[in-house]
């Protein structure tokens, strides 16, 4: 189950993201760290993937409103960057 779970995981297949990117990461996720989205915007970066990252500082794995609002008005940004063109 390991080797498969590492042959599936997106950061040992960064190299084939080639769309553009948008990672929305809580620094306080208790089910998946920040450290693991912010190695996957390093990796995307280096191999030139356009990537927009959202931190959210005081969030968890759940957002609260004033959270999701912003989120919602950096999508529609980034849908008319990288989509509507």
């Amino acid at each position: 189950m390991r080797a498969f779970l590492e042959r599936i995981a997106p950061l040992n297949r960064v190299q084939k993201i080639k769309k553009p990117l948008m990672i929305v990461q809580g620094q306080n996720d208790a089910r998946v760290r920040a450290s693991e989205a912010e190695q996957i915007v390093r990796a995307a970066k280096k191999m030139g993937t356009p990537v927009w990252y959202l931190s959210a500082k005081n969030e968890g794995h759940d957002f609260s409103r004033k959270t999701l609002d912003f989120q919602l008005y950096e999508t529609v940004l980034f849908v008319k960057e990288f989509l509507l063109k």
